[in-house]
């Protein structure tokens, strides 16, 4: 009775944990509004095109929000073909999207609203990322912490270290905007999850999930290939199961092709504006790795990812654990060697350095890979306390590009602790105005500027650093309700 007791407890318990760590990173990555600017446009054109009613409704078209792609008005991210402008986007944001701007639609027009005025283009468009982006968040934390969990960590351990990998690498910060690399990722950890179960579900629904991760971003395609392997190297037999869980979300990629650009094998960056294509280069876009680019993805200042996100240090660390504890896991090589092809792959890709962003954007995809080898570690007294000290640094600076935005200029050889932390300082917080749509077209822009990316802090009255307060409040007070519950 007793033992039947204290599961029950231990069992509500972790529950509660559990749900602590989803409500604080959708909190988080909702908190702000980052807006949107040329990459965010395509996807939203295209969202608000399909669902509103006019010449380009039903279809995933922008021309009407194209009236001078030459300019890179509205956005520079377009594919062109057969006369019409498309986003240059892998799909399943733009679905995604689409379906929920479809029952917000719906419900404003049901309300008396006007889903078109100025101010409501603005909130839909928070609203849709919302539904896509932070929602996504959100199940990347919720992997992270069950990833942690299988390893035997403890619960509170658990679900601080899962909210350190989340809050403290790019998945925070650019879940703030429509950006398709951290719903890639939030796929890739729910496809890892299952993959390393044992029943044919978990086969199923990890491919799913690993599809589902290529139809979001063409380059997750390299890391789910590489946990589609691994899980097939151990599991053979598995394949015809795979095969079906990866058919849906690879039918609506494939659907998605063939109705925009006329076949399913050609995918939307295959007619994209000619200045981001290089007739040199595999696909217009990819050579021989470049060496140069490694060092700045990985400890430069300008977008290495250990230097931004040192919490990501620990990784190596538990590869090394891994390697020793266990060096035949097919997932250790599995994970090991996608990792080290994802960051060669970026390396090669002519837009590498991710355009006019804080962080290494396009190795986003890849970070699963390092937070199941941070659940590798063994943790002692040392591991722990860099695990402390290195989280804290690593949210302290995505706060910062959450903050900020993560945009800045493309030139800047030190966005985060160059330019990020100077507009920080100075309470400089989400500094741009770039209009979503054509709404600098609209009378009421400039006095909507201002809000074209704000913070909750903002819409509350507070003004520059004060305007985090009310997040950093939400963080300790679930820090102290956790450490009650777990007292009684």
């Amino acid at each position: 009775m007793l033992s039947d007791r204290a599961a029950e407890v231990s069992s509500r318990f972790v529950a509660r944990v559990k749900l602590t760590v989803v409500v604080l990173a959708l909190l988080s990555a909702g908190y702000v509004s980052g807006g949107a600017a040329s990459n965010q446009n395509a996807r939203l054109d295209a969202i608000f095109g399909f669902v509103e009613p006019g010449f380009t409704q039903g279809t995933f078209r922008i021309d009407r929000f194209m009236v001078a792609p030459e300019r890179d008005i509205n956005t520079a991210d377009w594919a062109r073909t057969g006369g019409h402008y498309y986003a240059n986007k892998a799909p399943l944001s733009i679905l995604l999207g689409a379906a929920a701007y479809t029952l917000i639609y719906g419900a404003e027009r049901v309300l008396g609203l006007q889903p078109t005025a100025a101010t409501m283009q603005l909130a839909n468009s928070y609203l849709i990322n919302l539904a896509v982006s932070v929602t996504c968040f959100g199940v990347a934390a919720l992997m992270t912490f069950e990833l942690l969990r299988a390893a035997a960590i403890a619960p509170l351990a658990a679900a601080a270290l899962s909210l350190g990998l989340c809050l403290g690498t790019g998945l925070f910060p650019y879940s703030t905007q429509l950006w398709g690399h951290a719903t890639a990722a939030a796929f890739l950890l729910a496809a890892l999850v299952r993959l390393r179960g044992d029943t044919a579900r978990d086969s199923i629904w990890g491919a799913c999930w690993l599809a589902a991760a290529l139809a979001t971003d063409y380059m997750a395609g390299l890391a789910a290939l590489g946990l589609a392997l691994t899980h097939l190297w151990s599991q053979p037999r598995r394949l015809p199961l795979m095969a079906a869980g990866a058919l849906p979300p690879l039918a609506l990629m494939l659907g998605y092709h063939w109705y925009c650009f006329g076949s399913p094998w050609t995918l939307a960056t295959t007619y994209s504006n000619p200045k981001y294509i290089d007739a040199q280069r595999a696909l217009g876009m990819f050579a021989g790795p470049d060496l140069h680019a490694l060092w700045q993805l990985t400890l430069s200042p300008f977008r290495g990812l250990f230097v931004q996100m040192p919490i990501l240090c620990l990784a190596p660390v538990g590869f090394v654990h891994w390697s020793r504890r266990a060096p035949r896991d097919p997932w250790l090589w599995g994970c090991a060697l996608t990792g080290i092809a994802g960051l060669f792959a970026v390396a090669s890709f002519n837009g590498w350095h991710g355009g006019s962003t804080v962080c290494a954007r396009y190795l986003l995809p890849f970070l699963p890979l390092f937070f199941l080898a941070v659940a590798q570690l063994r943790w002692t007294r040392w591991t722990s306390t860099a695990a402390v000290v290195l989280g804290a640094l690593s949210v302290g600076n995505m706060l910062a590009v959450a903050a900020v935005n993560p945009l800045c200029p493309d030139a800047h050889p030190n966005p985060l602790y160059g330019y990020t932390y100077t507009k920080l300082w100075a309470g400089e917080l989400t500094p741009y105005a770039f209009p979503i749509r054509l709404l600098n077209f609209e009378p009421e822009w400039p006095a909507l500027r201002e809000w074209a990316m704000w913070n909750w802090g903002e819409l509350a009255g507070l003004r520059g650093l004060r305007s985090l307060l009310p997040l950093l409040a939400a963080w300790a007070g679930a820090s102290l309700w956790l450490a009650r519950t777990r007292s009684r």
